[in-house]
């Protein structure tokens, strides 16, 4: 029965994820005009280079948690269970904070960045947004995590209207903005954790505490691999080739998470339906397989449909809408395709990610992400070198995302027997049609790509008409959490 209702669960809360996530997420994208008109392109670089290495500590010092909690909280058998694992989870958050704040600290001493404190107030509010996130969804608060999603960007937007606009405010501005939408979302998702019923219950289950850390160093671990992995190119650009192509490297990435934000709703149902479907253990490998395979299958058509119609809508859009990116940053035009291209293959990776940790396998996904990381460095520092610049820090990920991707799949397949069919060979081909016809097509001719492209996404995706009944059949009722 819990089987039969796994894709009913899997739809609704897809929708509700996208309803709070993408939605919200598609609002700060719009902000992109005034961070271009108001903020110079150097101090776009030195901001996004920054986050970067703020996230990259928080990672590192956070060991993903709340991943660790979800894990152990969705196997539970009885609440007192998952009391102790949500009691152990909180006293972790805690201890880590305050080891973050000290190395925070140290760092800033040491390297003084510009407006290093609200650099550590990034790294700090983005740890607990996502750890605090992975517990509600935990706890089954689909919808009052999306809303939380929902309640922090608009204050975001706000803020930096504010900033920006009312107090002339420069690229500080950000980070407040961040931290105040951060840190708000915090305080509504620790009001569903059950804090004071926590500490009103007694110690710690050490054995708890033990097995949840064991479970997360290798995703701590692992973060900072995929760290390396996807952001890494970011500070690269900034330091190697200047602050400036740090800036318009920035822009061109906001562009890229797009298909991000519109792949997120998906990947965090298809995280706890994996989970689930993980720990049962009720079926065979042949079975989990075929029912992980039908659902990676489905997502990588997604994917490949959201690629080919972005590239060339963004190039029809920003000739519609010559203004929406400031003429300071007129170079990020050129990386804004091979940037999507890139989104694609880390939403791809991130998609796989679940079915290690349903397996207990973090390990292998440790592997898998040091693989591409280390592939990234290497090739990263050797095109930029080579004179590729931001273009080829973009092209070096992309090389490097696709190699983990596939190494992944190889794993998966004797690890929970994944199978995936030859046809998306032809991805290749298609994709590199879409990227020549942005870079040397008139916007005119890109106009007959994307209609090509929307002919394309009807014939690999036969079920679109059915996924949107199923999707408004499948809305939250009041009877249900």
């Amino acid at each position: 029965m819990q089987n039969a209702r796994a894709p009913q669960h899997f739809w609704r809360t897809s929708l509700i994820y996208f309803l709070g996530n993408f939605l919200s997420k598609l609002a700060l994208f719009f902000m992109l005009p005034l961070y271009t008109a108001r903020i110079p392109v150097a101090d776009m670089g030195i901001y996004d280079a920054t986050t970067a290495i703020a996230v990259l500590v928080s990672s590192l010092v956070f060991l993903d948690v709340g991943v660790g909690v979800m894990r152990f909280y969705l196997e539970c058998r009885n609440g007192e269970e998952k009391l102790a694992v949500l009691r152990c989870g909180l006293f972790l958050l805690v201890i880590l904070s305050a080891l973050y704040l000290l190395l925070g600290g140290i760092l800033s001493a040491v390297f003084a960045p510009a407006y290093a404190p609200l650099v550590v107030l990034y790294g700090l509010c983005n740890a607990l947004f996502l750890a605090c996130g992975m517990i509600v969804r935990a706890r089954g608060y689909t919808a009052w995590y999306a809303a939380t999603g929902v309640i922090s960007t608009l204050l975001q937007i706000v803020c930096n209207l504010v900033l920006i606009l009312c107090f002339g405010r420069g690229f500080d501005a950000l980070y407040i903005s961040y931290a105040v939408g951060a840190g708000v979302g915090v305080i509504l998702l620790l009001s569903r954790c059950s804090v004071q019923e926590l500490l009103r219950c007694g110690s710690l289950d050490f054995s708890v505490l033990r097995r949840l850390v064991r479970f997360c160093l290798p995703l701590g671990v692992g973060s900072t691999a995929y760290w390396v992995l996807t952001s890494l190119g970011r500070v690269l650009v900034t330091l190697l080739v200047g602050e400036s192509a740090g800036g318009v490297f920035a822009v061109s990435l906001k562009f890229a998470q797009i298909i991000v934000f519109a792949s997120l709703c998906f990947r965090l149902a298809w995280q706890e339906i994996a989970f689930v479907k993980g720990y049962r253990g009720d079926a065979g490998i042949g079975e989990q397989g075929g029912y992980y395979s039908e659902k990676t299958d489905l997502f990588v058509r997604v994917t490949l449909v959201v690629c080919l119609l972005c590239v060339p809508a963004a190039r029809v859009g920003l000739w519609l809408f010559p203004g929406f990116i400031a003429d300071s940053y007129g170079e990020a035009r050129l990386l804004i395709p091979i940037a999507l291209v890139g989104a694609a293959l880390t939403v791809l990776c991130d998609f796989l990610e679940p079915m290690f940790g349903a397996a207990k396998r973090t390990g292998a996904l440790l592997a898998s992400t040091a693989s591409g990381a280390a592939l990234n460095v290497v090739l990263t520092v050797l095109f930029i070198h080579g004179g590729g610049g931001a273009y080829g820090a973009h092209l070096a990920f992309c090389v490097a995302a696709l190699a983990t991707a596939l190494l992944r799949v190889m794993l998966l397949r004797h690890i929970v027997g994944l199978y995936l069919r030859s046809f998306y060979l032809v991805a290749f081909p298609l994709v590199a049609a879409v990227v020549v016809a942005y870079h040397y097509l008139s916007p005119v001719w890109n106009i007959g790509v994307l209609l090509a492209a929307v002919l394309f996404a009807c014939l690999l995706l036969p079920e679109l008409r059915l996924l949107i009944k199923r999707l408004l059949s499948f809305l939250p009722n009041k009877n249900e959490k």
